[in-house]
């Protein structure tokens, strides 16, 4: 079939001179189901085209610069606009009842954004629906366009409730007041792992799952004095626990003297402490009981070991041979070309020993 032009039916309603004439005519619109095409400059080009189904409305495109592709694309259901696309800008607009809109869609660089907005707070008309035959309930509308300019994306961000952005497996979703964050859900293959909270949208907390499990073991505090910048916010302190048992084996200030600390056996007493003292030295502290009670202290200045003392007298340092690690006191055994396991209480055979970190260094230690 072949579509049919906006003046042919201007032509069958000059002969549709009498009521039922032109009855008629709009009972066989009704039922019409085909394209209907307008050419308003008389240049041969298609300036705009709609599909009726059935005397409705189902698609409508225009093609605003006439390069015979389409700039405005629009979707019905039940003959109402239901979503209207800017081709070239990747906007599609989604209408709850029209012209307000429900939520618009951004499509970028193999990404896609969502916005899902507040009922009533932004509105975009780009076709007008026009009777063109029939009264009253039987009356047979037509989109028009407009010409009305659609909002920018920075106008629905700023009337967005929450921004939804996937690209590949990773999803984002933000909840927003004002264009301001208020918290943020980031999802892996629908998992959730990672959260962050935020006030006057700067970032205040975050919760992490690194490894995978379904809980978060990591927990991050953002600077709430530091410059405002939403895109690389400074990072205050993070601490892990990981298995789970609310106690925290291990805590990081982001911020000077840079104090770290370890719990090597969750038992909620800090067991090493590492800090920097503002003249070039990294001084570090163990508890060799592993009671809290500090007595082992180590300098270092540039990854070198500057002093090591045990109750404040020397103790002598024994390196292994693998070279990423040094016995304190007593080397039973080396761990040679075996990988040195990360800081935390290990055994081998019946005898137990920890490995405390030392600015880039790895001290091991039999355990009394």
């Amino acid at each position: 079939a072949y579509p049919l032009r906006s003046g042919d039916f201007v032509r069958a309603l000059g002969l549709a001179r009498s009521p039922a004439g032109r009855a008629s005519f709009a009972g066989s619109l009704a039922v019409f189901t085909g394209r209907i095409e307008a050419d308003s400059d008389g240049d041969g080009l298609v300036d705009h085209a709609c599909d009726l189904s059935n005397g409705r409305a189902a698609f409508f495109a225009d093609d605003i610069d006439q390069d015979g592709m389409p700039d405005l694309e629009v979707s019905f259901v039940g003959g109402l606009p239901a979503r209207a696309v800017i081709v070239p800008a990747g906007l599609s607009f989604e209408y709850g009842e029209y012209p307000a809109i429900e939520a618009v869609r951004a499509a970028r660089d193999g990404s896609e954004t969502l916005y899902e907005l507040e009922p009533g707070t932004l509105h975009y008309s780009p076709v007008l629906m026009s009777p063109i035959a029939g009264e009253g309930g039987s009356a047979v509308f037509l989109p028009f366009p407009t010409g009305e300019s659609a909002p920018t994306e920075r106008a629905v961000a700023a009337s967005a409730l929450r921004r939804r952005e996937s690209r590949g497996e990773i999803e984002e979703l933000v909840y927003l007041d004002r264009s301001l964050a208020l918290r943020r859900e980031i999802r892996q293959k629908g998992r959730l792992i990672l959260v962050t909270d935020y006030r006057l949208g700067q970032p205040v907390g975050e919760k992490a799952d690194l490894d995978g499990d379904g809980r978060f073991e990591t927990e991050r505090g953002y600077a709430a004095d530091a410059p405002a910048s939403p895109a690389a916010p400074e990072l205050a302190w993070a601490r892990v626990d990981a298995d789970g048992d609310g106690l925290f084996e291990y805590r990081e200030d982001a911020r000077f003297p840079f104090r770290k600390e370890w719990d090597l056996d969750a038992n909620g007493s800090v067991d090493a402490v590492e800090y920097r003292d503002g003249e070039g030295l990294v001084m570090c502290l163990y508890s060799s009981r592993l009671d809290g009670a500090f007595d082992e202290e180590l300098r270092l200045r540039d990854g070198e070991i500057i002093a090591f003392s045990k109750g404040g007298f020397p103790i002598a340092l024994v390196p292994d041979e693998n070279p990423s690690l040094v016995w304190i006191g007593v080397k039973p055994f080396d761990l040679g070309a075996d990988r040195v396991p990360e800081p935390g209480l290990h055994s081998r055979g019946e005898l137990r020993y920890r490995i405390v970190r030392g600015d880039r260094r790895l001290f091991a230690e039999i355990l009394p």
